[in-house]
């Protein structure tokens, strides 16, 4: 049976959002490199009229090992299993792993991933993962750094015979250096080894927390050591889903000033032009 129809508070969010056919396409092999019995719920987002039926979710469960759902309005949301909303509505994700669904109306189009992704950068924080998939324009990079500043995985999509373009080439250059840009098969090989990092941390390491949580709680532990555990968490995470793929210098770079950062100010940090920057 698809899902696993456990309810929870602490089991990963994955983010999926794209655009057109090739999107569609992204969507479908993404999702049938899925495990049946992932231990994190899916929400995927793709730009449709909002006037016209949808096949989404037809498409998706051909090829979907877990059970594909269209999200009710308030739903509580289960591991193992995947939810889409309907065209004319957004989904996104709100208080206690429930579903929202917000009204198709003039402000938000175009903007469809963008709202998924900032309401998982709010609500799951660094139990998120983000991912672009194909689409023209710009939509989801805002919402992908927002979720890589709230301590999530970020992810794109890129193949070994074109540049990146669109969504992609969008989010990696706002949201950038990202945890993963690769080929679709090699993204839902990510997703699992980080579902799995997750339980193995649950299990075996509950010392390894959110910095911003120990400011002002632990005074004999903090600085250096508190910046450690957040550098070890990334780049621990980076080496666990691609480990055939070595961190980059800019990469190592990044990691050590916002681990530094949130270790003294218990604030998350992003970098422009070489410069860090706290978020008040």
């Amino acid at each position: 049976m698809k899902g696993t129809g456990i309810e929870d508070d602490k089991h990963l969010i994955v983010a999926v959002g794209a655009s057109g056919a090739d999107g569609l396409r992204d969507m479908r092999d993404l999702l049938s490199g899925l495990p049946e019995g992932l231990s994190a719920t899916i929400l995927c987002t793709l730009h449709r009229p909002p006037d016209r039926e949808s096949e989404l979710a037809w498409v998706l469960r051909r090829r979907s090992k877990m059970e594909v759902k269209i999200a009710s309005n308030g739903e509580r949301l289960r591991r193992g299993c995947c939810y889409i909303g309907m065209p004319a509505q957004h989904l996104t994700l709100t208080t206690g792993r429930r579903v929202y669904l917000l009204p198709h109306i003039k402000q938000h189009r175009g903007k469809t991933v963008d709202l998924l992704f900032n309401s998982v950068a709010t609500h799951a924080k660094r139990n998120g993962i983000g991912v672009v998939l194909a689409g023209s324009l710009g939509d989801g990079s805002q919402g992908l750094q927002s979720i890589k500043l709230a301590g999530g995985a970020v992810f794109a999509r890129s193949t070994r015979d074109t540049d990146l373009k669109g969504m992609p080439a969008n989010a990696v250059a706002r949201a950038g250096p990202l945890h993963l840009v690769d080929e679709i098969d090699n993204l839902a090989r990510g997703i699992v080894r980080r579902c799995e990092l997750d339980q193995y941390r649950l299990v075996q390491q509950p010392a390894i927390v959110n910095v911003a949580g120990l400011v002002g709680q632990c005074p004999g532990d903090h600085g250096p050591t508190q910046a450690n555990r957040l550098e070890l968490r990334d780049r621990e995470f980076v080496n666990a889903i691609n480990p055939t793929r070595p961190e980059s210098e800019h990469q190592r770079a990044e990691f050590r000033a916002e681990a530094t950062d949130r270790g003294r100010y218990g604030q998350p940090a992003h970098q422009e032009n070489g410069t860090v920057h706290r978020l008040r």
